[in-house]
């Protein structure tokens, strides 16, 4: 049985229901899912309880994270809330393998294979970060102008681990019990006030605190803004090596990274850019509302 795991704060509670909502809906085998809450009221837990209920696989541990964990720890970027630090402290509340999974995200199919990968030694398994592999391709075959920016770009990620092997954090699949059994591997997870202090908050942290320990993924398990064809091109351009899993399929976990989201209003270019995007989760999220009206 898949386990997954969401957490968030109050302000991100709408869109992680619609990403639970998408995932045990399209589930295909049942799912144990650990939902972390930071300052949750009765009512916010009331919601996350009615949504879970839609589905009979779907099996539901409401977890109140605690804050003080936090105490301190503020995001280097605007768009990245703290709450998802409380992620470095999975392994303490949770055990075997846990599919983490970002808030901005929707699922179009079934998680349940993500849960008989070999891991092959490997702590973590997460897909090759779109934006990293990108710059990886601009950096070989782009104008002097795009190398440049790139080669800059490339410098930042060196700092951390190949960027080759740099990973998406919105996905990604933990096995905790093998963390737990390294108590120097897990200290430097949860060390909270080191994520804080890169560009990239959680995302870097976790890149170099598994380097050499991160199993790559396909990219229908977690992609970027439907971008799938660009991604597999940039992959197939860096000769990375990933597991077979889900590569004959579409995506199954679209991820709207970045400063802007389809439920947020947004600068008209990207509205004119991924429309088809935004009005698939829109039409997602009325159907989760439908389905939450229609319970008796």
């Amino acid at each position: 049985m898949l386990q997954l795991a969401f957490i968030t704060d109050k302000n991100a509670l709408d869109p992680t229901l619609l990403a639970m909502w998408s995932a045990i809906r399209h589930a295909k085998a049942p799912l144990r899912v650990a939902f972390l809450g930071i300052g949750f009221a009765a009512a916010d837990w009331a919601r996350v309880k009615a949504v879970a209920a839609l589905s009979d696989n779907c099996t539901l541990a409401s977890i109140d994270f605690d804050p003080t964990l936090l105490k301190g720890v503020a995001s280097p970027s605007g768009y990245i809330s703290s709450a998802t630090f409380a992620r470095l402290y999975l392994h303490r509340l949770l055990s075997g393998r846990v599919l983490y999974l970002d808030g901005d995200i929707l699922v179009t199919g079934d998680l349940s294979p993500l849960a008989y990968i070999d891991l092959q030694g490997a702590a973590i398994a997460a897909v090759p970060d779109y934006m990293s592999q990108k710059w990886i391709s601009a950096a070989r075959q782009g104008g002097q102008r795009r190398k440049r920016k790139a080669q800059a770009k490339l410098a930042r990620l060196r700092e951390i681990t190949a960027p080759e092997d740099y990973v998406n954090a919105g996905v990604v699949l933990m096995d905790l019990d093998a963390i737990t059994a390294d108590p120097v591997l897990a200290a430097a997870m949860e060390n909270v006030e080191a994520a804080a202090a890169m560009p990239l908050a959680d995302q870097d942290h976790l890149n170099r605190v598994f380097a050499g320990r991160i199993l790559h993924l396909q990219p229908q398990w977690n992609c970027s803004w439907r971008r799938l064809a660009q991604q597999q091109a940039n992959l197939a351009a860096s000769g990375i090596t990933t597991d077979p899993t889900g590569a004959d399929r579409d995506a199954v976990v679209i991820h709207y990274h970045g400063r802007h989201k389809p439920w947020q209003k947004m600068p008209l270019k990207y509205v004119l850019r991924f429309w088809p995007l935004f009005r698939e989760y829109r039409r997602e999220r009325a159907r989760m509302q439908a389905d939450l009206d229609a319970r008796p």
